[in-house]
This record gives C-alpha cells, structure tokens and sequence, in this order.
C-alpha cells in the first residue's frame, strides 16, 4: 500500500485509482461529489476541478491538521506580536512623489523599461532619493524597500526598521497557484509582470539568503520556476532554495541574459519568455552514475576535504572514539529502563544546538516542556526548584535562541506522518539531527508481524537519513532482562535482527544505581556496540552524570 493509500484510508475516504491518480469521492474543502477531487501518484499533488483548491500533498496534511504541530523551543513561552504595519496613506504620498519627479519617473521608465500601468500597479514611490518598493499582505502594507538611485558609493538598499521581511508580491502571486516565478529581486520581479507574467515574486533579501518562514507561502504552488540572476551567486542561491522547497517541483530557468529585468530593457518578447519558461531544467538528482561522476569527491578524500568524521558532540572521548555524528546516518541507541537514555539525547541536543546545528526531537513519552526543564538545569547548573524565576528566565531564553524544535504530539504516531513531520521540518527549519523517543510509538502491527513492521521502519528510517542528509537517532527499549544491572548487548534488542544489522550506529548506555553505602552513583558509560563506518570505533565512553544539572561530562 502507498503512503497515499494509507493516508486516504486513515482518513476514512472513499476513493478508486485510475490513470495514475487517487480519485476521491469528496473533495475536503468544497464537499464536490465524486469526480471532483484528485491526487496523482507520481507528483503527489492535489486538486479540486470545482473549487480550484491544489497543491502538494504536504501542503493538504498540514491544512487538515494531520501534520504534527512542529514548534520551536522558544514558542514555548513567547506570544507572537502582531507585525508592525505601514499606513497606506505614507505609500501613496511617496507614489505621487515618484509620478511628480521627472528624474525618478524616467530611472523607471527609461532605464528600466517599466510602464506607468505597472509603476501604478506596484504603488512604486520616491523618496529622498531613492526609489521605494512597498511589501504587502493580505492587501497590508508590512515594509517598504528603498533602492538609491544616488550617484554610485551611496547605501544601494534598505529597509523600514522593525517590520517583517517578507516576500515581494506574494498576494498576486497566490491568485495562480498552478505555477510560480520566484525572483532574487524586486525589479526582476517586476519586469517579467510588464511582460505579461503576473504570476510572479521575489525574495526581500537577495540570492544567496532564503528564509525558512517563507516555506509555508509556497504550499500551495503546484510548479516554482526559479529564475534567479545568471551569475554564480545566483545559481548557489538557486540551488539552495530548490533544497529547500523541494526539488520534486522546481525548475531552473536558464535565462539568455543576467535577470529577468535585463530580458525586459532587450526587448524579449511573452512568446519568446514562455518559450524558455517551458524549457526550464528540473531538479532531478540522477541516481545512476558512471565512475567520472565521483573524481571531485575522490580528490577531496585525499586531500582530507573528506575524512568521515561528523559533528563534534564536545565530550571528547565520543568524538575520538566515534568520530561525532555523521550525516546519511542512523544510530539506535539503548539502555536498560532508567538507565538515562533521553537525558543523555537531551544532552546532546542540548550540546549540539549551543554549536548552532538544528535539531528535531519527537519525544512521545515526555513532553516538551519536561525536556525544557531539564535543559533549563543544563544551562544553570542548578536544580529547578532552587533557581529564582529570574535564573529560570535568563536560561531559557538562551535555550530559546537556538535551533531546537519540537514535534509537539505526545502519544502514538504513524510512520506516514512522522516522515512528513521531518520532511517539512528539514525543508523549513533546515534540521540536521533528529531524536526520536521511542521506535514502538510509530510502529502498528499485530503480534505476529513485529519483525517485518520493526525492519521496515528500521529501513524507512535510514532512507530518511540518506535523503535529507540528516543524522537519526532512534531510541530503542530492550526486551525484558532477566538480570539487573548489566550492560544491554546486541543480543538483547529482541524483535528483529534488523536492530543490529540495519543501523549504522548502535550506543548503549550504562549507569550503576547506587554504591556500597546506597548512595545514587555518577558514574556512567556509553558503550558503543556498533560502528560502521571506518571514521568511528566501537569501544566504552566512560561519563560522569550530575543529577542536579541533568548533565552529563
């Protein structure tokens, strides 16, 4: 059964398969009858023939509520603030200033090949000297962008202080939703509506810088034709945001000038641009490869560009031994009931988001805000309870400015829409670890297909990793001991013998419960049971744990 079958099914919709496509017998957001709503099985998207609604099938989760709620640490304990808005009436002043001034009009006119109908269309001003550039949304003025048109050494752009940063032209641009042109600036911008392509935006912040807020704006686009400038910085720029807003539906736009501006001021006709347009170049990885394809790679292992080794933790006995945590990876990690296993993993989100590496926990027997405390104590040093609110305060705040997010479900969670959740948490938030707590939260399976339901995911799983470029770690329990006090082994993970053969990785943890005198003990190790990769070793990490600060060393 596909992913879409399943969902479909969870969902409790009727629907048959023809011709490549999931036709559904009512569509969730008109209520049209059969013969309305569709999903294709190649593209994965969605579309209703009555109510017009279409995009990918992540973006149709994510509206349904069926894509876990994916927050960062900080919207833990902060209220958003309404964004900080222009009154119209300054935007019109500055437009009739721009129409009163015949040097500005004619920069536009003249030197940029833009028509009084569309200077209008824009509200484009003057001001000071420079030409100005309104953002709206939702028909709000929420910046204005500045372009000097001073005598060369003067600031080039600016922008109003304290507003937010958001995308050019966005809600004309959402008007067509079958397909979008995405552009590294205004004009550019401009210049492709003057040649009859309103179905059009930019991004506020140049070629190489793409925010992951504006991720969700582009959910509902079926196909983003990228046509960022000709030069190297734009075609980088390019190919991160394809990364980012999926490759699967983004096309490169190979302009025969620099920008979309210059293709205006050359004459280029609607004719000749559609032409170009429909022989963009898809994002397609190319999976089969001759040997010439890996001689960049290969040179770069011998001058040690590559040396397998993965992001440092900090406790250097791990790095030395382990080689860090590498990307494509997945790690099952282990441990007797008690023995520490998500505090460590919080220890080490905790380590890793101090170094400015993005992580994704999904924690199903503990809360986020269980996790937070303990991260609070982390940064404190202190037990919570002897902290004033002030120190409470001050250490979460540092804890929120980093890059640490939560997938918010607490209880079971299918395989479907956990692989969505990370998806969309690496295309938005740009994660490079997850943690996920614990695998039998995801799995659904009767008694007698445990093996295949744990293989499958243990596969999934690695696939993920591979294909995001992300390293999982997956907190596995063990059977039930029949001893007490010992170091859980390979053996010991009962289920399936994927357990040991499929991960890359396999970290078992260890502490002692109390010495002669039934004080609780500090000491601990990690043993590393499995090492694939030639980087690493296996071997024991010996750490040492403080109950008041939740913190392993």
């Amino acid at each position: 059964m596909s992913a879409i079958e399943s969902y479909l099914n969870s969902k409790g919709w009727n629907f048959i398969f023809k011709n490549g496509e999931y036709c559904v017998n009512q569509c969730p957001f008109c209520n049209a009858g059969k013969g309305h709503f569709y999903i294709g099985q190649m593209n994965e998207m969605f579309y209703c023939q009555r109510c017009g609604e279409k995009g990918h099938i992540l973006s149709l989760k994510k509206r349904l509520g069926d894509i876990p709620s994916i927050l960062h640490a900080s919207e833990y304990s902060k209220v958003k603030a309404s964004p900080k808005t222009i009154e119209l009436s300054l935007v019109e002043k500055y437009h009739k200033e721009l129409l009163e001034n015949p040097v500005a009009l004619a920069y536009l006119t003249e030197q940029r090949g833009f028509s009084l109908e569309t200077i209008t269309k824009f509200r484009l001003g003057f001001n000071d000297g420079s030409i100005t550039i309104p953002y709206f949304r939702d028909g709000l003025c929420l910046n204005i962008k500045s372009r000097s048109i001073k005598p060369s050494g003067d600031l080039k752009y600016f922008r109003e202080e304290g507003c937010q940063s958001i995308l050019f032209n966005l809600d004309n641009a959402k008007k067509y939703r079958e397909a979008v042109i995405v552009t590294e600036g205004e004009f550019d911008a401009i210049a492709f509506t003057e040649m009859g392509f309103p179905n059009v935006l930019s991004v506020p912040t140049g070629a190489e810088a793409f925010s992951d807020e504006w991720i969700d704006d582009f959910e509902c686009f079926h196909q983003i034709y990228l046509s960022y400038d000709m030069d190297e910085a734009g075609q980088r720029g390019m190919l991160k945001v394809a990364e980012k807003l999926g490759r699967y539906r983004c096309f490169n736009v190979l302009l025969p000038l620099k920008d979309g501006n210059d293709c205006l001021r050359a004459g280029f006709s609607n004719e000749e641009i559609t032409k170009i347009l429909g022989e963009a170049k898809p994002f397609v990885s190319n999976t089969v490869k001759g040997v010439e394809a890996f001689q960049d790679e290969i040179l770069d292992l011998y001058h040690g560009k590559l040396t397998g080794k993965g992001i440092p933790t900090g406790w250097g006995d791990f790095d030395s031994l382990q080689g860090g945590l590498r990307m494509d990876e997945l790690t099952v990690l282990t441990g007797e009931t008690s023995s520490g296993k998500t505090t460590w993993a919080a220890n080490l989100t905790y380590k890793l988001t101090k170094k400015g590496y993005p992580v994704l926990i999904a924690s199903f027997e503990m809360k986020p805000l269980t996790i937070l405390k303990k991260m609070v104590q982390m940064e404190s040093g202190r037990p919570f309870l002897e902290l004033y609110e002030s120190d409470v305060k001050g250490a979460f705040q540092s804890i929120s400015d980093k890059p640490l997010y939560f997938i918010d479900v607490y209880g079971e969670l299918g395989m479907n829409e956990l692989k969505d959740a990370i998806y969309y948490a690496k295309r938005k938030y740009g994660i490079e670890v997850v943690v996920l707590d614990h695998l039998h939260f995801f799995l659904q399976y009767n008694s007698d297909q445990e093996r295949q339901a744990i293989d499958q995911a243990l596969r999934d799983m690695k696939k993920w990793a591979m294909e995001l470029a992300i390293h999982i770690i997956l907190i596995v329990h063990p059977t039930k001991l029949t001893y007490d006090g010992q170091v859980v082994h390979l053996n010991d993970l009962k289920g399936s013998s994927g357990l040991k053969q499929i991960p890359d990785n396999v970290f078992s943890i260890w502490r002692s419960r109390e010495n002669d005198s039934g004080e609780p003990r500090s000491g601990v190790v990690l043993h590393i049971l499995k090492c694939r990769d030639d980087s690493g070793d296996e071997g024991k990490v010996p750490l040492t744990f403080d109950k008041k600060s939740q913190s392993y060393s």
